[in-house]
Protein backbone atom coordinates (compact mmCIF):
# COMPACT_ATOMS: atom_id res chain seq x y z
CA UNK A 1 0.00 0.00 0.00
CA UNK A 2 1.41 3.31 -1.17
CA UNK A 3 1.87 5.84 2.04
CA UNK A 4 0.46 9.15 1.58
CA UNK A 5 2.41 12.21 0.71
CA UNK A 6 2.23 15.70 2.34
CA UNK A 7 2.97 18.90 0.41
CA UNK A 8 2.85 21.53 2.35
CA UNK A 9 2.42 24.38 2.08
CA UNK A 10 -11.42 28.47 -9.32
CA UNK A 11 -12.38 31.29 -10.69
CA UNK A 12 -10.06 31.24 -14.13
CA UNK A 13 -8.47 34.06 -15.53
CA UNK A 14 -8.56 35.29 -19.13
CA UNK A 15 -6.95 32.13 -21.45
CA UNK A 16 -3.05 33.56 -22.24
CA UNK A 17 -2.98 33.69 -26.47
CA UNK A 18 -0.53 30.69 -26.40
CA UNK A 19 -3.55 27.94 -25.21
CA UNK A 20 -5.28 27.97 -28.11
CA UNK A 21 -4.64 24.18 -29.03
CA UNK A 22 -6.06 22.13 -26.05
CA UNK A 23 -7.88 19.02 -27.51
CA UNK A 24 -11.26 18.46 -27.28
CA UNK A 25 -12.18 16.21 -24.33
CA UNK A 26 -15.75 17.05 -23.64
CA UNK A 27 -16.25 13.04 -24.71
CA UNK A 28 -13.67 11.69 -22.06
CA UNK A 29 -15.22 10.08 -19.00
CA UNK A 30 -14.28 10.23 -15.71
CA UNK A 31 -15.20 9.35 -12.69
CA UNK A 32 -14.50 10.66 -9.15
CA UNK A 33 -16.18 11.50 -6.06
CA UNK A 34 -16.28 14.61 -3.73
CA UNK A 35 -16.43 14.02 0.31
CA UNK A 36 -16.47 17.16 2.46
CA UNK A 37 -15.84 15.50 5.30
CA UNK A 38 -15.11 19.06 7.27
CA UNK A 39 -18.93 19.46 6.90
CA UNK A 40 -19.21 15.54 7.69
CA UNK A 41 -17.08 15.01 10.75
CA UNK A 42 -18.11 18.40 12.66
CA UNK A 43 -21.80 18.20 11.60
CA UNK A 44 -23.15 17.82 14.91
CA UNK A 45 -22.64 19.19 18.53
CA UNK A 46 -24.10 16.44 19.76
CA UNK A 47 -21.99 13.52 21.31
CA UNK A 48 -24.47 10.25 20.70
CA UNK A 49 -24.53 11.51 17.13
CA UNK A 50 -20.91 12.56 16.32
CA UNK A 51 -20.32 8.84 17.80
CA UNK A 52 -22.81 7.71 15.01
CA UNK A 53 -21.33 9.86 12.54
CA UNK A 54 -17.46 8.57 13.39
CA UNK A 55 -18.76 5.24 12.77
CA UNK A 56 -20.40 5.42 9.72
CA UNK A 57 -17.56 7.41 8.17
CA UNK A 58 -14.84 5.00 9.65
CA UNK A 59 -16.85 2.21 7.92
CA UNK A 60 -17.62 4.26 4.44
CA UNK A 61 -13.80 5.77 4.37
CA UNK A 62 -11.30 3.96 6.73
CA UNK A 63 -8.53 4.69 4.48
CA UNK A 64 -8.96 8.96 5.18
CA UNK A 65 -10.50 7.86 8.48
CA UNK A 66 -7.16 6.66 10.01
CA UNK A 67 -4.83 8.88 7.99
CA UNK A 68 -6.69 11.98 9.15
CA UNK A 69 -7.24 10.96 12.64
CA UNK A 70 -4.05 9.57 13.32
CA UNK A 71 -1.83 12.16 11.15
CA UNK A 72 -3.66 15.53 10.41
CA UNK A 73 -6.01 15.72 12.71
CA UNK A 74 -4.63 13.91 15.78
CA UNK A 75 -7.00 15.19 18.64
CA UNK A 76 -7.79 11.96 20.41
CA UNK A 77 -7.52 8.03 20.15
CA UNK A 78 -9.44 7.16 16.61
CA UNK A 79 -10.30 3.65 18.04
CA UNK A 80 -12.41 5.23 20.68
CA UNK A 81 -15.18 7.00 19.53
CA UNK A 82 -16.23 8.14 22.96
CA UNK A 83 -12.83 10.03 23.07
CA UNK A 84 -12.68 11.56 19.68
CA UNK A 85 -15.96 12.79 19.71
CA UNK A 86 -15.42 14.89 23.16
CA UNK A 87 -11.75 16.04 21.77
CA UNK A 88 -13.81 16.65 18.42
CA UNK A 89 -16.69 19.06 20.57
CA UNK A 90 -13.84 20.06 22.81
CA UNK A 91 -12.18 21.22 19.90
CA UNK A 92 -15.36 23.12 18.01
CA UNK A 93 -15.55 25.53 20.70
CA UNK A 94 -12.11 27.07 20.77
CA UNK A 95 -12.33 30.68 19.34
CA UNK A 96 -10.18 29.61 16.28
CA UNK A 97 -11.63 26.70 15.53
CA UNK A 98 -15.28 28.47 14.81
CA UNK A 99 -13.18 30.65 12.60
CA UNK A 100 -12.01 28.31 10.55
CA UNK A 101 -15.62 26.83 9.86
CA UNK A 102 -16.78 29.87 9.47
CA UNK A 103 -14.53 30.90 6.56
CA UNK A 104 -14.50 27.88 4.80
CA UNK A 105 -18.20 27.38 4.86
CA UNK A 106 -18.62 31.38 3.90
CA UNK A 107 -15.36 30.72 0.66
CA UNK A 108 -16.63 27.13 -0.31
CA UNK A 109 -20.04 26.63 0.72
CA UNK A 110 -20.97 25.85 -2.95
CA UNK A 111 -18.17 23.14 -4.42
CA UNK A 112 -19.78 22.70 -7.82
CA UNK A 113 -17.80 25.41 -9.66
CA UNK A 114 -14.36 23.49 -8.44
CA UNK A 115 -16.01 20.14 -9.16
CA UNK A 116 -16.62 21.34 -12.47
CA UNK A 117 -12.78 22.69 -12.77
CA UNK A 118 -11.41 19.49 -11.63
CA UNK A 119 -13.66 17.27 -13.83
CA UNK A 120 -12.08 19.31 -16.95
CA UNK A 121 -8.80 18.87 -15.42
CA UNK A 122 -9.22 15.28 -15.57
CA UNK A 123 -10.44 14.61 -18.49
CA UNK A 124 -7.58 16.60 -19.73
CA UNK A 125 -5.09 14.18 -17.72
CA UNK A 126 -7.32 11.11 -19.45
CA UNK A 127 -6.13 12.11 -22.63
CA UNK A 128 -2.65 12.62 -21.94
CA UNK A 129 -2.22 9.85 -19.90
CA UNK A 130 -5.14 7.31 -20.74
CA UNK A 131 -3.96 4.87 -18.00
CA UNK A 132 -3.88 7.21 -15.47
CA UNK A 133 -6.76 6.94 -12.49
CA UNK A 134 -8.79 9.52 -11.64
CA UNK A 135 -8.52 10.28 -7.90
CA UNK A 136 -11.23 11.37 -5.63
CA UNK A 137 -11.32 14.34 -3.64
CA UNK A 138 -11.78 14.57 0.01
CA UNK A 139 -11.76 18.39 1.46
CA UNK A 140 -10.76 18.88 5.02
CA UNK A 141 -10.07 21.25 7.86
CA UNK A 142 -6.00 20.45 8.85
CA UNK A 143 -5.78 23.13 11.51
CA UNK A 144 -3.36 25.12 9.10
CA UNK A 145 -0.87 22.34 8.48
CA UNK A 146 -1.17 21.32 4.82
CA UNK A 147 -2.71 22.38 1.60
CA UNK A 148 -2.58 18.64 0.63
CA UNK A 149 -1.90 15.10 0.38
CA UNK A 150 -2.42 11.77 -1.65
CA UNK A 151 -3.56 8.36 -0.13
CA UNK A 152 -5.05 5.08 -1.00
CA UNK A 153 -8.40 5.61 -0.98
CA UNK A 154 -11.73 3.06 -1.46
CA UNK A 155 -10.81 0.40 -3.06
CA UNK A 156 -7.43 0.79 -3.56
CA UNK A 157 -8.01 3.83 -5.80
CA UNK A 158 -5.82 7.43 -5.17
CA UNK A 159 -7.63 10.14 -3.42
CA UNK A 160 -6.46 13.36 -2.46
CA UNK A 161 -6.83 15.19 0.86
CA UNK A 162 -7.34 19.00 0.21
CA UNK A 163 -7.48 21.13 3.44
CA UNK A 164 -9.40 23.91 2.75
CA UNK A 165 -8.16 26.42 5.71
CA UNK A 166 -5.15 26.75 3.54
CA UNK A 167 -7.02 28.21 0.68
CA UNK A 168 -8.21 30.91 2.48
CA UNK A 169 -6.48 33.95 1.27
CA UNK A 170 -7.86 37.16 1.25
CA UNK A 171 -10.24 36.20 4.07
CA UNK A 172 -7.07 34.80 6.77
CA UNK A 173 -4.00 36.85 7.67
CA UNK A 174 -1.58 33.57 7.66
CA UNK A 175 1.32 35.77 9.10
CA UNK A 176 -0.87 36.23 12.31
CA UNK A 177 -1.18 32.09 12.68
CA UNK A 178 2.95 31.97 12.97
CA UNK A 179 4.93 35.42 12.65
CA UNK A 180 8.30 33.33 12.66
CA UNK A 181 7.09 30.47 9.88
CA UNK A 182 8.66 31.79 6.69
CA UNK A 183 5.96 28.90 5.19
CA UNK A 184 3.49 31.86 6.27
CA UNK A 185 5.28 34.58 4.42
CA UNK A 186 3.18 36.63 2.11
CA UNK A 187 4.87 35.55 -1.21
CA UNK A 188 4.43 32.09 -0.33
CA UNK A 189 0.47 32.60 0.75
CA UNK A 190 -0.92 35.18 -1.95
CA UNK A 191 -1.87 31.65 -4.02
CA UNK A 192 -3.25 30.20 -1.21
CA UNK A 193 -6.54 31.11 -2.61
CA UNK A 194 -9.92 29.99 -4.60
CA UNK A 195 -7.96 30.13 -8.17
CA UNK A 196 -5.04 28.25 -6.96
CA UNK A 197 -7.03 25.40 -5.36
CA UNK A 198 -7.43 22.88 -8.65
CA UNK A 199 -4.05 23.82 -9.73
CA UNK A 200 -2.38 22.99 -6.45
CA UNK A 201 -4.50 19.55 -5.91
CA UNK A 202 -3.28 18.44 -9.52
CA UNK A 203 0.68 19.48 -8.77
CA UNK A 204 -0.46 17.28 -5.55
CA UNK A 205 -1.53 14.13 -7.90
CA UNK A 206 1.69 14.98 -10.28
CA UNK A 207 3.98 14.88 -7.81
CA UNK A 208 3.30 11.08 -6.85
CA UNK A 209 3.45 10.22 -10.84
CA UNK A 210 6.07 12.81 -12.39
CA UNK A 211 9.80 10.57 -11.30
CA UNK A 212 12.64 12.83 -10.29
CA UNK A 213 14.77 13.09 -12.00
CA UNK A 214 18.13 11.36 -10.74
CA UNK A 215 21.06 13.86 -10.06
CA UNK A 216 21.35 16.37 -7.27
CA UNK A 217 22.25 19.57 -9.53
CA UNK A 218 20.34 22.79 -9.81
CA UNK A 219 19.87 21.07 -13.75
CA UNK A 220 18.17 18.47 -12.21
CA UNK A 221 15.58 20.52 -10.18
CA UNK A 222 14.93 22.32 -13.06
CA UNK A 223 13.71 19.85 -15.46
CA UNK A 224 11.84 18.26 -12.50
CA UNK A 225 10.01 21.17 -11.69
CA UNK A 226 9.81 21.93 -15.28
CA UNK A 227 8.22 18.69 -16.21
CA UNK A 228 5.31 19.33 -13.33
CA UNK A 229 4.63 22.60 -14.73
CA UNK A 230 4.58 21.29 -18.50
CA UNK A 231 1.78 19.02 -17.49
CA UNK A 232 0.25 21.24 -15.17
CA UNK A 233 -0.36 23.75 -18.50
CA UNK A 234 -1.77 20.87 -20.70
CA UNK A 235 -4.51 20.12 -17.45
CA UNK A 236 -5.25 23.45 -16.87
CA UNK A 237 -5.47 25.02 -20.95
CA UNK A 238 -7.57 27.83 -19.79
CA UNK A 239 -5.93 28.91 -17.08
CA UNK A 240 -3.50 31.98 -16.38
CA UNK A 241 0.40 31.56 -16.47
CA UNK A 242 0.04 33.35 -13.61
CA UNK A 243 -1.46 30.40 -12.01
CA UNK A 244 0.31 27.91 -13.19
CA UNK A 245 3.64 29.73 -11.75
CA UNK A 246 2.12 30.73 -9.48
CA UNK A 247 3.12 34.50 -9.85
CA UNK A 248 1.58 37.86 -9.68
CA UNK A 249 0.79 39.16 -13.27
CA UNK A 250 3.99 41.88 -13.45
CA UNK A 251 6.22 39.28 -12.32
CA UNK A 252 4.51 36.53 -15.14
CA UNK A 253 5.30 39.55 -17.32
CA UNK A 254 8.77 39.90 -16.66
CA UNK A 255 9.97 36.55 -16.74
CA UNK A 256 8.00 36.31 -20.88
CA UNK A 257 9.64 39.24 -21.19
CA UNK A 258 13.80 38.42 -19.74
CA UNK A 259 13.68 35.09 -20.45
CA UNK A 260 17.26 35.13 -22.72
CA UNK A 261 18.82 37.56 -19.56
CA UNK A 262 17.49 35.01 -16.83
CA UNK A 263 19.49 32.01 -19.43
CA UNK A 264 21.82 34.47 -19.47
CA UNK A 265 22.70 34.36 -15.96
CA UNK A 266 22.53 30.74 -15.22
CA UNK A 267 25.01 30.25 -18.00
CA UNK A 268 27.26 33.13 -16.68
CA UNK A 269 27.58 32.15 -13.36
CA UNK A 270 27.97 28.27 -14.31
CA UNK A 271 25.33 27.40 -12.05
CA UNK A 272 23.61 24.69 -14.23
CA UNK A 273 25.77 22.05 -12.59
CA UNK A 274 25.39 23.87 -8.69
CA UNK A 275 25.07 20.95 -6.24
CA UNK A 276 24.49 23.07 -3.27
CA UNK A 277 21.05 21.98 -1.69
CA UNK A 278 21.48 26.14 0.04
CA UNK A 279 22.71 27.53 -3.35
CA UNK A 280 19.95 25.32 -5.51
CA UNK A 281 16.63 26.55 -3.02
CA UNK A 282 17.20 29.84 -3.89
CA UNK A 283 16.04 29.47 -7.47
CA UNK A 284 13.19 26.47 -7.36
CA UNK A 285 11.78 27.25 -3.68
CA UNK A 286 9.53 30.20 -2.91
CA UNK A 287 11.34 33.08 -2.67
CA UNK A 288 10.04 36.92 -2.81
CA UNK A 289 12.99 37.42 -5.53
CA UNK A 290 16.23 35.33 -7.28
CA UNK A 291 19.44 36.18 -5.91
CA UNK A 292 22.02 38.39 -8.27
CA UNK A 293 19.03 39.07 -11.14
CA UNK A 294 17.52 42.23 -11.38
CA UNK A 295 14.99 43.14 -8.34
CA UNK A 296 12.05 42.87 -10.49
CA UNK A 297 12.83 38.95 -11.18
CA UNK A 298 10.49 36.90 -8.73
CA UNK A 299 11.65 33.73 -7.14
CA UNK A 300 11.26 30.21 -8.78
CA UNK A 301 12.99 31.56 -11.73
CA UNK A 302 14.65 27.91 -12.51
CA UNK A 303 11.68 26.25 -12.47
CA UNK A 304 10.34 28.66 -15.19
CA UNK A 305 13.66 28.20 -17.27
CA UNK A 306 13.12 24.43 -16.65
CA UNK A 307 9.54 24.85 -18.23
CA UNK A 308 10.91 26.14 -21.41
CA UNK A 309 13.46 23.33 -21.72
CA UNK A 310 10.57 20.49 -21.46
CA UNK A 311 8.78 22.40 -23.61
CA UNK A 312 11.62 22.97 -26.61
CA UNK A 313 12.16 18.77 -25.53
CA UNK A 314 8.62 18.17 -26.28
CA UNK A 315 8.31 20.08 -29.32
CA UNK A 316 11.60 18.93 -30.68
CA UNK A 317 11.09 15.11 -30.24
CA UNK A 318 7.00 14.85 -30.95
CA UNK A 319 7.21 11.08 -30.48
CA UNK A 320 8.13 11.11 -26.93
CA UNK A 321 4.44 10.43 -24.84
CA UNK A 322 3.45 12.24 -21.84
CA UNK A 323 4.13 9.42 -19.38
CA UNK A 324 7.44 8.81 -21.39
CA UNK A 325 8.68 12.36 -20.31
CA UNK A 326 7.32 11.67 -16.90
CA UNK A 327 9.22 8.91 -16.58
CA UNK A 328 12.07 10.18 -17.84
CA UNK A 329 14.66 10.80 -14.84
CA UNK A 330 17.60 11.71 -17.18
CA UNK A 331 17.72 15.86 -16.99
CA UNK A 332 20.79 16.10 -19.18
CA UNK A 333 19.24 13.81 -21.80
CA UNK A 334 16.28 16.56 -21.60
CA UNK A 335 18.58 19.28 -21.73
CA UNK A 336 20.82 18.23 -24.77
CA UNK A 337 17.61 16.86 -26.87
CA UNK A 338 15.49 20.47 -26.16
CA UNK A 339 18.42 22.24 -27.72
CA UNK A 340 17.32 24.93 -25.66
CA UNK A 341 17.56 28.58 -26.86
CA UNK A 342 15.40 31.37 -25.50
CA UNK A 343 13.73 33.54 -28.08
CA UNK A 344 14.30 36.57 -26.58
Amino acid sequence: MRYFVFLFFIVYLAACSDKTNAPDVSDINVSFGVYRTEEILFSSDNKDTLINILETFEKNHTSFYNVYFRHIFPVGPSDNKDSLADAILDFKKQPLSDTIFTKIKKNYADFSGLEKELQQAFQYAKYYFPDLATPDIYTLTSEFGLQGFIFEGRGGKDAIGVGLDMFLAGDQNYRKIDPDNPGFSDYVTRSWDKNHLVRKVLEVWLSDYVEPTQGSTLLDQMIYNGKKLYVLDKFLPEVHDSIIFEYPKASMEWCEDNEKQMWSFFIEKNLLQESNPTQISKYVNPSPDSPGMPREAPGKTGNYIGYKMVEAYMEKNPEVTFPELAAEKDAKKIYELSKYKPKR
